[in-house]
């Protein structure tokens, strides 16, 4: 399974010196054969912003996709970070999705991370991820997911 994408972002002061950012990103990922699953092509819209008082940002996003070897083809979910160091950011998301499977059953997520510059323009996120739902097994039950993310700024 490969997976590849694109995102665009504009970031801007809003209500003076608050910093506000939207990205929107187009995403792809390969079939997943042993699941019998077909590729899948998405978009998602991230829109966030600068609370003044204790360096706090929230969030929100919306994403959609065309099912394939997505568990959910509509997708909601917001969250609240926390600066606490000049490079990092230590945060937490609650999420829902429709499901992409007949029956169309719903799927949770509470996610945390911890986000770290480096350097200007790299991010790495290490992340917890509490999955509620089928998921790609076809059973209800409660999954707990590890991941790394990283991005590069250009």
């Amino acid at each position: 399974d490969f997976f590849e994408s694109a995102q665009v972002g504009y970031d801007f002061k809003a209500w003076g010196t608050r910093a506000s950012s939207i990205k929107l990103m187009f995403w792809h990922s390969d079939s997943v054969l042993t699941e019998n699953l077909s590729e899948v092509k998405g978009i998602s819209l991230t829109g966030e912003q600068e609370i003044d008082w204790a360096d706090l940002r929230v969030f929100a996003r919306i994403a959609m996709s065309n099912g394939g070897s997505t568990v959910v083809d509509r997708f909601a979910s917001c969250g609240v970070g926390w600066k606490i160091r000049e490079d990092g950011m230590l945060g937490a998301a609650i999420g829902m999705g429709r499901g992409s499977t007949p029956g169309r059953p719903v799927q949770s997520v509470f996610e945390t991370f911890y986000r770290w510059h480096p350097r200007k323009g790299i991010r790495i996120t290490p992340e917890i991820q509490v999955l509620a739902g089928e998921g790609y097994i076809g059973t209800p039950g409660v999954r707990l997911l590890f991941g790394l993310r990283a991005g590069i700024d250009f």
